[in-house]
């Protein structure tokens, strides 16, 4: 089994960190792609759901994740005095369930700056010294956008979205229930907190 992980972390008043993943077993691997690549509008060449404000529109991706019935885990842990730190505690419980409940083997996260990718490498290694994972648990990071873009890291970011605004108790507009978006995911979503 593969999993594909996006991070959201609120910026501007303090909230949840938040590590979310997708499961996808290899054999339907082409089929999540292709339904992933839906989730562009016309147009543009990949998604983001920050940059997607539109509540129809959301509803419209949170619609096509639920349909695709994927296993899914979201990791929060609440603010601590740096992110590396909060991203560092998500990881640990989210590799570990992936691995042991989810038979995860390969895992794609979100590429961010060159030295913050050095330190998830850092964070893996620590955690199969640990045993908290096992050598057997692949990771590399991928880019959301661009020539080599990975979409299926685009159904992470929705559920990175919904699951951080359910969280957060802001639907991102006053008249949008917190838990809109993540409703429709209940059937496969699992959201824990992070062990400190």
């Amino acid at each position: 089994m593969f999993a594909f992980i996006d991070e959201s972390e609120r910026q501007q008043q303090p909230g949840p960190y938040l590590l979310a993943a997708v499961v996808v077993d290899p054999a339907q691997l082409d089929k999540v792609r292709t339904e992933a690549l839906r989730l562009r509008k016309k147009g543009t060449a990949y998604y983001h759901w920050h940059t997607d404000r539109s509540t129809k529109s959301r509803d419209r991706a949170v619609s096509r994740l639920a349909s695709l019935a994927l296993p899914a885990l979201a990791v929060y842990t609440t603010p601590v005095s740096r992110s590396e730190r909060a991203r560092y505690l998500c990881l640990r419980t989210l590799l570990a369930r992936l691995e042991h409940i989810h038979g995860v083997t390969e895992v794609t996260m979100e590429a961010r700056h060159h030295a913050q990718d050095a330190m998830d490498r850092k964070a893996v290694e620590l955690l199969v010294r640990q045993g908290q994972i096992s050598t057997n648990l692949r990771h590399r990071h991928g880019h959301k956008w661009g020539p080599e873009a990975e979409p299926v890291l685009w159904l992470a970011d929705v559920l990175c979205g919904a699951a951080g605004l359910s969280l957060s108790g802001d639907g991102g507009d006053p008249s949008v229930s917190s838990s809109r978006f993540v409703d429709p995911l209940r059937a496969t979503l699992q959201v824990r907190s992070a062990a400190r």
